[in-house]
């Protein structure tokens, strides 16, 4: 164990706190952690001395933050860190690497959906830590202390966008299907989701229950349950970096006090995986599970879009933040029954966003006609 392990960051001097962020013998989360412990420290610590050889003063707390901000820096270690964790646990880190073979023991029609996204705005999110030295770290991994989007969270984002689309119909009848649509792509909605959509559409609410009936499970309380038929899987970015935002003053039109917000930088690098089972259509006849399967990849196709190149996800979206580039890397899309030239499960290849909505709309034209058990 470290010398620096056993001594309070909140008792430190300046050479300790230096030794602690430049130990490259241990990994640089623990060192961001053992700098968190400074926080609780209100003294002032000798930095340098100026040229009357008079001692520079800072507080414990904040020369700590500007360690832990070089480790952030684009050249800083956290960013080597993360490289080595991804050349370390490949296999944990990209969670399906084989489709042929996941989709091989799952139902007809059933499809894998991936590809490598950049980032054109910095990702904000909220991490579950409790306690870290600046109140705004971005969502890691538990254990590989990476920047992730979890699976919750792309359910979540995408769940919302096809919400915002739902309200856009025009006809009640289109809202009801359409409604009815999202629960069997994201399950059952939740109370916030159920009560919003009822009050902007409060005349459809009695017609929509009443379909909802023949197509979902009913607890005994009443409640609809059902699991939807997409499954996400984590993506991890490949850097983290530092945002600051600076409020100003509005009578002085000067800077206050800046806010720092660790972030992942534009540019960034993820791998983005969905998986859809149609399992509630076991059993079906073979036309109406693809009119299903259909309808629901235009879904996710416009759904996908919209997320990544018009709303954003994480924090701030309304400020352009977590907004993705249109140019995709190893885009496919693995659809289990799809033959086309004698060839079996042939992926549909795309390269950006746009030509990913195209690829899907030209095959769901095709009415499935390629499409074999």
């Amino acid at each position: 164990m470290e010398k620096w392990e056993l001594y309070p960051a909140s008792y430190a001097d300046k050479a300790w706190l230096d030794k602690v962020s430049q130990d490259k013998d241990t990994d640089v989360y623990s060192r961001i952690m053992a700098l968190t412990g400074a926080l609780t420290s209100e003294k002032k610590i000798e930095i340098t001395r100026n040229k009357w050889g008079t001692p520079v003063m800072e507080k414990t707390k904040e020369y700590a933050k500007e360690n832990y901000r070089k480790l952030l820096s684009k050249e800083g270690q956290y960013n080597t860190f993360i490289k080595d964790q991804f050349t370390s646990f490949p296999a944990f880190l990209t969670p399906i690497s084989s489709p042929e073979k996941t989709l091989r023991h799952l139902p007809f029609c059933s499809f894998f959906l991936s590809f490598k996204f950049a980032l054109k705005k910095p990702y904000i999110s909220r991490d579950d830590e409790p306690y870290y030295i600046i109140d705004n770290p971005v969502r890691k991994e538990k254990v590989f202390k990476i920047p992730m989007v979890s699976p919750s969270q792309w359910k979540g984002t995408l769940h919302a966008a096809m919400a915002r689309d739902i309200l856009s119909e025009a006809s009640d009848a289109d809202f009801i299907t359409r409604r009815i649509q999202s629960i069997e792509l994201f399950g059952h909605e939740n109370a916030t989701v159920s009560s919003f959509l009822n009050k902007e559409r409060p005349e459809t609410k009695n017609e929509f229950e009443r379909q909802l009936k023949w197509k979902v499970n009913i607890d005994a309380n009443g409640n609809f349950l059902n699991a939807g038929r997409l499954r996400f899987s984590p993506s991890y970015f490949n850097k983290i970096s530092i945002e600051i935002i600076n409020p100003h003053d509005r009578v002085k039109k000067a800077g206050t006090n800046p806010i720092y917000l660790e972030c992942v930088p534009k540019n960034s690098h993820a791998l983005f995986q969905l998986l859809y089972v149609p399992f509630d259509l076991i059993g079906k006849p073979r036309d109406l599970i693809i009119k299903a399967v259909l309808r629901d990849l235009g879904a996710v196709a416009k759904m996908i879009q919209d997320v990544f190149i018009i709303y954003g996800f994480g924090a701030k979206i309304t400020s352009g933040f977590g907004v993705a580039k249109n140019e995709l890397t190893n885009g496919s899309a693995s659809i289990k029954g799809y033959h086309q030239n004698g060839h079996k499960n042939i992926p549909i290849k795309f390269s950006s966003f746009s030509e990913m909505k195209n690829r899907f709309d030209e095959f769901i034209e095709t009415d499935g006609r390629d499409l074999y058990e």
